[in-house]
């Protein structure tokens, strides 16, 4: 969204958290569209969202090394869960028991369901209670390692490109189309 908006809109005076603070208001918006059902997980990630806006403005604060060990952080945490997902792909029970020490009760129950159930719903939950989450997990991993890759030097591009493509084994595996959709079109811009 920034890169549309500053290079193909030329728009002047843009940043990123007033790229992120547009998101926040579709998101809020979208939120009088969507079902009673779904609703409530709206307005999680809307408060999630919010929450991480917060974060932002503290975090605007530190150095650039604090903020590199912040990512840092979020790409080990994303990597345990490709790395979950792939090997719930081939081995399911080995995830089950991690899935049954990191998961509440009913969470449990929803993520066995999904594995039951894998020929209708046709996605891996890996270490959480819905595809849908871990999707979005396999979203942001995929784009860590995109952005990695072009920017590492030569010795680490393999394996990025690797962990690019787990992600993508992973994101397919999840059977969320508009998320991989997502994907192609952000590693275009």
């Amino acid at each position: 969204v920034y890169n549309i908006l500053k290079y193909t809109l030329r728009v002047k005076h843009i940043n990123t958290f007033s790229v992120y603070v547009i998101f926040l208001l579709i998101c809020i918006l979208s939120l009088l569209f969507i079902k009673d059902e779904a609703r409530n997980q709206g307005l999680t990630f809307c408060a999630g969202a919010i929450i991480f806006m917060f974060v932002w403005i503290i975090v605007s604060n530190w150095s650039q090394r604090d903020i590199r060990y912040l990512f840092n952080c979020i790409f080990v945490f994303l990597t345990i869960f490709a790395v979950a997902t792939l090997i719930q792909a081939f081995a399911p029970n080995l995830i089950d028991k991690i899935c049954s020490i990191v998961l509440s009760d009913s969470a449990l129950e929803t993520n066995r369901a999904f594995i039951r159930e894998r020929d209708i719903y046709g996605g891996l939950p890996g270490l959480t209670a819905q595809i849908g989450t871990n999707a979005f997990y396999m979203t942001l991993f995929v784009g860590i390692c995109l952005i990695r890759f072009v920017y590492s030097k030569r010795k680490r591009k393999l394996l990025y490109l690797i962990g690019m493509s787990i992600g993508i084994f992973d994101l397919i595996n999840t059977s969320k189309r508009g998320l991989l959709l997502f994907c192609c079109l952000m590693s275009v811009l």
